[in-house]
């Protein structure tokens, strides 16, 4: 994914990466997970790039430095074309992440003044909920209302 935002413009992103079909004891069972996200200014300066590659039959993913016996992996980024983010946001974000259960995960304050979130998960609903919780804060501070209330 490429994002080139536009003057002034707001990018709230959020993914989450499944193991795979649980159920089926297929966890970690794909051959190749390859996400590469780019974002640039509206001048086309590069305000992030990453890149997951996860190859399970090359490389152990239940181990330290990996998914450390988690299943699901969550990612937020949120970043304003052309301002820099309050650091106070990353302080409440790792504040909301840490007393969590079934959990780990922190936020940061990126180089060019945007935040990412990073957590693990034991299962989807409680990576999907702590992300929720983290757009609802960053919306409110970046925009002035609250996250999409999801469907149950």
């Amino acid at each position: 994914m490429t994002v080139r935002l536009g003057s002034g413009a707001c990018l709230l992103a959020m993914e989450i990466v499944a193991p795979g079909r649980l159920a089926r004891g297929e966890a970690f069972a794909y051959r190749d997970y390859d996400s590469s996200v780019r974002f640039e200014d509206a001048s086309g300066r590069v305000l992030l790039r990453e890149r997951t590659w996860l190859r399970p039959g090359w490389q152990r993913l239940d181990g330290p430095g990996r998914f450390e016996g988690y299943n699901y992996l969550g990612t937020f980024y949120a970043l304003v074309e052309g301002r820099a983010l309050a650091p106070d946001l990353v302080e409440q974000l790792h504040t909301l992440l840490t007393c969590r259960a079934g959990l780990l995960g922190s936020a940061t304050m990126l180089a060019h003044g945007g935040i990412a979130v990073r957590v693990l998960g034991a299962d989807h609903m409680t990576v999907s909920q702590s992300l929720h919780e983290v757009w609802d804060v960053l919306r409110r501070a970046l925009l002035g209302y609250p996250a999409v209330v999801w469907r149950k």
